[in-house]
């Protein structure tokens, strides 16, 4: 019985991750599109688009970083701990 199972749940997983790379693929028409957008804006514009853009990816790598420093606090024990180990 699950012998017959496995190969269906192998073409199901491989279904799967073909549907998710498509999905997360930026389509072509949509790159020409956005690219036609942007020629149309001024300068200003852009640059502030950029500053914004920039930005949020700073507080992005800031919050990464805190999360990441609170998972290791979480993970070290107390000094007085360790004699009880």
């Amino acid at each position: 019985m699950i012998k017959v199972l496995i190969p269906s749940l192998k073409r199901f997983v491989n279904r799967v991750k073909l549907y998710l790379k498509q999905w997360s693929k930026p389509g072509t028409a949509s790159i020409a599109v956005g690219t036609l957008i942007d020629l149309r804006r001024n300068r200003r514009d852009l640059i502030i688009d950029n500053k914004m853009l920039f930005h949020l990816v700073q507080i992005f790598s800031i919050m990464t970083m805190i999360a990441m420093m609170v998972a290791t606090i979480k993970q070290k024990k107390p000094a007085y701990m360790n004699r009880f180990i």
